[in-house]
């Protein structure tokens, strides 16, 4: 009887791994590069040449790196690149707006400034009465320039006469979003009474023009007043 010898057929299948994964070779770099192009997105691509190109700048090994380890790395490193780019876009743009703060803050300081017309917002010119009218009531809040002043130094603080001969206050201030902010308020001498912040909002600055408007908020109350200003002396 003969045997029959049935010799099995190995089948054997070879996993075909992606170019990606690949190590680097110089000889196949194009032939692979065309393949990992077509694996990733163009973004992870752009990077991954990206970081080939700095690797070879700097004379590193690349025979036992592979792309997917490049591509990594290469990520990192262009997102702290990107972070330092905008560390110092913002770095920049703090220093031109320091600058341009100190060339307004330069426009209203170490001057005397007069004060003139004063009006709170609240006592309004009552068309009903023969005696109130605009002209009056122009007169009414006109204040002596020489008893009402105020001159800002550029140290944060400022030297203040309010319609009283014989006193002068100093007081802090600050320059916040084109704002001039009293942190601590005004102090009121006969009722001992301190609010809590008082905002100059700049309405006109020029040369020998100072017009602002006075916001004063305390708790339960805030209080809007207009005062003009002229540069004395």
């Amino acid at each position: 009887m003969k045997k029959i010898i049935v010799i099995p057929l190995l089948l054997i299948f070879i996993g075909c791994s992606k170019a990606i994964e690949k190590k680097y070779k110089k000889a196949s770099e194009t032939e692979d590069l065309l393949a990992i192009r077509k694996e990733i997105k163009v973004y992870d691509y752009k990077v991954l040449k990206w970081q080939l190109s700095f690797l070879k700048s700097n004379k590193e090994d690349l025979s036992s790196k592979r792309y997917q380890e490049m591509l990594a790395n290469g990520k990192e490193r262009w997102n702290d690149t990107l972070a330092k780019r905008k560390s110092n876009l913002e770095e920049q743009k703090q220093k031109e707006e320091e600058a341009l703060k100190k060339q307004k803050i330069k426009l209203f300081c170490n001057i005397k400034w007069g004060m003139y017309y004063y009006k709170p917002d609240y006592l309004e010119v009552n068309p009903d009465v023969v005696e109130s009218n605009p002209e009056l009531a122009e007169k009414a809040f006109k204040l002596d320039p020489n008893n009402s002043w105020i001159i800002f130094y550029e140290d944060g603080t400022c030297e203040v006469k309010f319609n009283d001969p014989d006193k002068t206050a100093i007081q802090n201030w600050s320059y916040v979003d084109d704002e001039i902010v009293f942190s601590y308020g005004w102090k009121d001498e006969k009722r001992g009474v301190i609010k809590n912040k008082t905002t100059f909002e700049i309405l006109d600055l020029e040369d020998e023009i100072f017009n602002v408007s006075e916001v004063e908020e305390s708790i339960n109350l805030v209080l809007k007043s207009t005062i003009k200003m002229r540069k004395i002396e």
